[in-house]
């Protein structure tokens, strides 16, 4: 994994308060996440918005998946914007970084969307800690799957001192994607019938700024 060597800041950037990170972000999650699907060859089933039928049920909403809304409105309380915002954001620990590096939080967040927020917060772990975690066994996950704290920050927050913001988030984002496009290919080799989204996943994992409206290192407001 890189490791960041000279101290950089971010010149000319305007700062980015955690409302706007959010909105962002749930821009980053839609532009791969477009809509109503149901690949009988996913394993996740029906989706609309990126948000599996199992996840909406869950969450309380009982109508049918193609009517799943993105936005939320007094009609309809349990919508794409809700689950992303409360699940894959709050619950998973990633609140902190839309205060100190909103760019990790969107990286984080679109792979806990199309991976789950376990096996991200295992990678996050992995890099951190500097460990090498084998994120696809139960176990590990168990352990190192749980929503993120600020213990699991604290590291982070120290390279960027160490190394400077731009610097430690770009090398963050670097070995996130290296974990996340591992993960894709192991995915593959386990089960063949998902070559049919390699070029999609490997070209989702390279992004290390996603969205239309990319998030760029060193703008926390």
């Amino acid at each position: 994994m890189p490791d960041p060597a000279q101290p950089t800041q971010p010149t000319g950037k305007r700062l980015l308060k955690p409302a706007a990170a959010v909105s962002l972000i749930l821009a980053a999650i839609y532009a791969n996440e477009d809509g109503y699907t149901n690949d009988p060859h996913d394993a996740g089933g029906e989706t609309n918005w990126g948000v599996t039928k199992a996840v909406a049920r869950a969450a309380g909403y009982a109508g049918p998946m193609r009517a799943f809304p993105q936005h939320c409105s007094p009609n309809a309380p349990v919508c794409a914007d809700l689950i992303y915002t409360h699940q894959y954001i709050d619950r998973s620990g990633y609140t902190t970084f839309l205060t100190i590096e909103p760019a990790i939080g969107a990286k984080l967040a679109d792979t806990a969307v199309n991976m789950g927020p376990a096996k991200a917060n295992c990678f996050w772990r992995s890099i951190v800690r500097r460990q090498v975690l084998e994120c696809a066994k139960p176990a590990v996950m168990a352990g190192f799957g749980k929503p993120l704290t600020d213990a699991d920050v604290i590291p982070y927050i120290s390279m960027q001192v160490h190394v400077g913001k731009v610097a430690a988030c770009e090398a963050t984002l670097q070995n996130l994607a290296t974990l996340q496009r591992s993960e894709y290919e192991r995915l593959i080799r386990a089960r063949p019938a998902n070559v049919k989204y390699r070029n999609g996943w490997l070209a989702r994992a390279a992004k290390l700024h996603p969205g239309p409206q990319p998030i760029p290192c060193g703008v926390a407001g």
